[in-house]
């Protein structure tokens, strides 16, 4: 794991029939996260600590922190869908809050990440 003052870093884990987010806060405050997509984690993580959010294994949707998703960072996830890929992106197309990391468990994916504008 890197280490960075600030960044919320998103890992997801493979399983049959569930997925997790392991949701890991190295900002120096308190995050909320926000999700959208049916059935789509939510919570709070505090400075420095570890969160695990479960999802379908074929979920569809964003995960973002803070704010509201239209000026945040956001974690955009297609989970089982073509020919059952995965396929995830990081956006910042409609704004920027939080430094963020997407890291795959396992697969040999790349990470994907924007610590700043």
């Amino acid at each position: 794991m890197y280490k960075l003052a600030a960044l919320l870093v998103l890992l997801f884990v493979v399983s049959s029939s569930a997925r997790t987010f392991t949701i890991v806060n190295k900002c120096s405050y308190e995050i909320n996260i926000h999700s959208r997509g049916a059935g789509g984690p939510g919570g709070r993580v505090g400075a420095g600590r570890t969160a695990n959010l479960g999802v379908a294994h074929n979920w569809n949707g964003r995960m973002w922190a803070n704010g509201a998703d239209n000026k945040a960072t956001l974690g955009e996830f297609y989970l089982a869908c073509w020919n059952n890929l995965d396929n995830y992106n990081l956006s910042v197309i409609d704004g920027f809050n939080i430094p963020m990391r997407i890291s795959p468990k396992r697969g040999g994916c790349p990470t994907v990440a924007c610590y700043g504008r």
